[in-house]
């Protein structure tokens, strides 16, 4: 391995995964202006390049860069499939829609790792990174099938609807006197 402290990995794995789930918060606002098309696109974008140049780099800030640059492609991702299964199923069909859609997350998360282990020759994951690169690229031509779900178009800019987002969120941190739903 890279040979990272426990406080470094710590700190890649922290700050990595508060990016990606912090940042879905502004993405999907991001998709609802410009389109959830177009976010995909930068999405797929992100994820392909970063898997491309994660091998090239060994040093702790520039694997901490690289990952957090990865994390902002998945939190782009993250809310534009969640809106299009919303938007695309019913009160009866949503839980199928979503229960697939895990699924296959479940399914990638198990046979993934095991498929690596295939591609790792002399120690060196360079391949599995490329290979990763390559499946992502893939979704590319799946896009050109995607079909953009109704979505309600606003008057604000993009900066006010992230602006909102921020009052929405002071809001309910703020609102002490409502009492915790377990």
């Amino acid at each position: 391995g890279l040979e990272f402290s426990q406080a470094e990995k710590g700190h890649i794995m922290g700050i990595g995964t508060a990016f990606l789930y912090f940042l879905p918060v502004l993405t999907g606002s991001i998709a609802d202006k410009i389109g959830y098309k177009r976010v995909l696109f930068l999405s797929f974008i992100i994820y392909t390049t970063a898997f491309i140049a994660l091998p090239m780099f060994d040093s702790f800030w520039g694997v901490f860069a690289i990952y957090l640059y990865l994390a902002v492609g998945a939190a782009l991702f993250k809310p534009v499939i969640s809106a299009t299964i919303a938007k695309t199923t019913t009160n009866e069909t949503s839980s199928i829609g979503f229960g697939i859609f895990y699924m296959m997350v479940n399914i990638g998360a198990f046979i993934g790792p095991l498929v690596t282990l295939l591609f790792i020759k002399d120690n060196s994951y360079d391949f599995v990174f490329y290979i990763s690169a390559g499946v992502v690229a893939f979704n590319f031509i799946l896009l050109y099938f995607y079909k953009e779900p109704e979505r309600e178009q606003t008057k604000e800019s993009l900066g006010t609807a992230i602006k909102n987002i921020f009052i929405n969120i002071g809001e309910v941190l703020k609102d002490k006197d409502r009492k915790s739903v377990v």
